[in-house]
């Protein structure tokens, strides 16, 4: 069987949820889309905003607590450069409930703003909010008092010269309330990261609200290269389909409004010998009995890329016959290491096997994965194959004809693009049988 398919799980959303950097769990989501396709010749422009923000009741005197809203603009199609974009923000619906703390990027004029954002990335790059709004509760709006900013943005670039994202389709309700708002740091991706070593991980709960967290559970998720370094034994652990480690940690620390709470012990992460594109995630959430203000902004995660390599090697066997006789072909790929090769990001299959029979035959029946691409057929792997693995794809042929030295012919190929950039082989990414 192939190795662990998982795509639909890995498949990236139009719109994310409130500073949706990283999704809690790496078994439900990714950081990316599918990219465009070479001849792809549409695009749209889209805007990444959180659908609800909870900011906290006014105190009797001084200002509220100011929450961030974090705002982005992406586009679909990587042939395309899209610059020049500006965001329109409407806080017109916040009268009386709340009040926007506007950053320098923007302009502001009566209940809008007009605000800069200049180049647009394709959201495969990771989402990076370009517009960081503040807002807090107006004095007097009390808990239960709501609001809502509406959206709108346009930018230069795509086929026509000109994109704008759709009318009407991006808003944040805000909502006063009370409570804890744990949140956890965003990470910068780390690269070139030596297997063997060991990777610090600055670590902190946050809470952004206006009480007291009295305790709180995390949750981690590590992708097969890594392994949790740090012993906690608040943390139990289970294996996940033999590529994900999930732990559960319950810490009892009281994180006070305002506070940032470490861990007991500094986080660890060893990066192991068969490295290569990992994930290390986390989720947080307050104690059992304790409502989360806004639990959008509670998971956070870190991509680290390990330099090492994987070797890919391709073969095929197919024994002949003579004419009308049904005979058996099977294509194959092996991941000689060292490295584990994992589309943990875009869901993709890891490769794909363009296969070739031999002159003279045809196929009788085609392995799951397959599918006929003229006068070949292309086989996608899972989106994970591990040192050592083996992935098959058994065809059986009939032999309609006796054709001397007839060869059959297979090759590997990624999904998307071109060449292995981890392969330092690629004599042996093609074979003739």
């Amino acid at each position: 069987m192939n190795s662990v398919s998982m795509r639909g799980r890995w498949r990236g959303r139009r719109r994310l949820g409130a500073g949706t950097a990283v999704a809690a769990s790496l078994a439900l989501a990714a950081l990316a889309v599918v990219p465009a396709q070479a001849d792809e010749q549409t695009d749209q422009l889209w805007i990444n905003a959180p659908t609800d923000r909870p900011v906290t009741v006014a105190p009797a005197s001084g200002d509220a607590i100011a929450q961030s809203i974090p705002v982005g603009l992406y586009h679909d199609n990587g042939n395309f450069t899209v610059s020049d974009a500006k965001l329109t923000v409407d806080v017109s619906g916040l009268a009386g409930v709340a009040e926007v703390l506007w950053p320098s990027n923007c302009a502001p004029s009566g209940t809008s703003a007009v605000c800069e954002v200049g180049d647009v990335p394709v959201l495969r790059a990771g989402f990076v909010p370009q517009v960081a709004l503040k807002i807090r509760s107006l004095p007097g709006a009390a808990v239960g008092a709501a609001g809502r900013i509406t959206y709108a943005a346009e930018a230069t670039g795509g086929p026509d010269g000109t994109l704008v994202a759709p009318a009407d389709s991006f808003e944040t309700d805000v909502t006063v309330g009370t409570g804890p708002d744990l949140s956890l740091p965003t990470y910068p991706d780390l690269t070139g990261v030596q297997p063997g070593t060991t990777v610090d991980v600055p670590f902190g709960v946050t809470n952004h609200g206006d009480q007291a967290a009295n305790g709180y559970t995390l949750q981690m998720w590590t992708s097969y290269g890594l392994d949790l370094a740090t012993a906690y034994p608040q943390c139990s652990s289970e294996d996940i389909s033999g590529f994900l480690v999930h732990y559960t940690c319950a810490f009892d620390t009281v994180v006070q409004p305002g506070e940032t709470a470490p861990l007991p012990q500094p986080l660890k992460v060893a990066v192991t010998s068969h490295a290569l594109d990992e994930r290390f995630d986390f989720s947080v959430d307050t104690a059992a009995g304790q409502s989360e203000l806004w639990p959008s902004d509670n998971g956070t995660g870190r991509l680290i890329q390990a330099d090492n390599t994987a070797d890919f090697a391709v073969s095929g066997s197919y024994a002949g016959g003579a004419a009308g006789e049904t005979v058996g072909l099977t294509a194959r790929l092996t991941d000689n290491g060292p490295a584990w090769v994992a589309n943990i990001r875009s869901g993709d299959p890891v490769a794909v096997l363009d296969v070739t029979l031999p002159a003279g035959t045809s196929a009788v029946s085609v392995p799951d994965g397959c599918r006929a691409r003229g006068a070949s057929y292309a086989c996608e792997l899972g989106i994970l194959i591990k040192p050592g693995q083996t992935v098959e794809f058994p065809f059986t042929v009939r032999v309609d004809s006796v054709v001397p030295g007839a060869k059959g012919s297979v090759s590997a190929r990624p999904s998307y693009g071109t060449g292995f950039s981890f392969d330092p082989d690629t004599s042996n990414n093609s074979a003739e049988f």
